[in-house]
């Protein structure tokens, strides 16, 4: 019973140990061993009889920091005279090394791991190439600056030629000796193809002065047939372009032959070297 009386008094010290500082905490172990060479003067020559049947036992009942004489005595085991004393030794001021290693925390600190040194390795993210479609830029020959230019531009060279020219577009027509044009020769409606130099033509109406290679792109149409006295010959110009190339193209046809209309180079050298000026300007 002395024996984890003892046990449990050396507890008590370990807890207040764990809770106070070390100077505390050797004051109270010096206390506990004064407290316990005192009981063990008192308890001297008493007989502890061990009982066999551990589970006999009874449960104590100890109160931290009471003193174990004080004890009711329905708790204390019987005593027989035939147990053996139970010499305990002497404490020492000497702490065991359990005391020592209370009293004097070792603080373990743990083994630095050494980080690996993280090489941040930016992977170039692969942008797909996107070929563009090559397209050549369409240039256009074409604008309404350009036809603002080549109307005024009629409207000199007409006086200067004693000649009156009015301008013409699909839908506002002029009769030239009963074929209504640009109506009767362009467009599904037609009754008449056009002919350049004895061959029929594809030739369109175009904003830009560009259409489908090879193909004649008609940017104006300028006629003196509603201005004409009557015996004198009436003209019909069309102004186009082809490939980038300008050209003007006039007819003076006044009869019917093979269903269509026939158109050749104008000689007129003036007419020719102000609308190229006008198209490459």
């Amino acid at each position: 019973m002395k024996r984890m009386i003892l046990m449990c008094i050396v507890l008590i010290g370990v807890l207040l140990t764990s809770c106070s500082k070390i100077d505390e905490t050797a004051v109270e172990l010096k206390k506990i061993e004064q407290a316990l060479e005192e009981s063990l003067r008192i308890e001297q020559g008493e007989k502890i009889v061990e009982t066999n049947d551990i589970g006999s036992e009874s449960e104590f009942n100890l109160n931290i920091g009471s003193d174990p004489s004080n004890l009711d005595e329905s708790d204390k085991l019987t005593e027989k005279s035939t147990s053996t004393p139970l010499t305990l030794p002497t404490p020492t001021t000497t702490p065991t090394t359990e005391e020592a290693d209370i009293r004097t925390p070792v603080l373990t600190l743990p083994t630095p791991t050494t980080m690996p040194t993280t090489t941040s390795t930016t992977t170039p993210t692969t942008t797909p190439t996107t070929t563009p479609t090559t397209t050549a830029a369409t240039e256009e020959y074409w604008n309404p600056e350009k036809a603002m230019k080549l109307a005024s531009f009629m409207e000199d060279w007409g006086y200067w030629m004693n000649q009156e020219y009015y301008e013409y577009w699909q839908g506002n027509s002029v009769n030239l000796y009963g074929l209504m044009v640009p109506d009767d020769v362009m467009g599904e409606d037609r009754i008449w193809d056009i002919a350049y130099l004895g061959e029929t033509i594809a030739i369109e109406w175009s904003d830009n002065g560009v259409n489908k290679p090879g193909e004649y792109a008609l940017v104006a149409i300028y006629s003196d047939a509603e201005t004409q006295p009557p015996d004198s010959d009436k003209h019909v110009y069309l102004f186009t372009i082809k490939d980038g190339v300008p050209l003007v193209m006039i007819t003076m046809q006044n009869e019917g032959i093979d269903d269509r209309l026939h158109f050749y180079e104008t000689e007129n050298r003036d007419l020719r070297t102000g609308f190229a000026a006008i198209v490459n300007d």
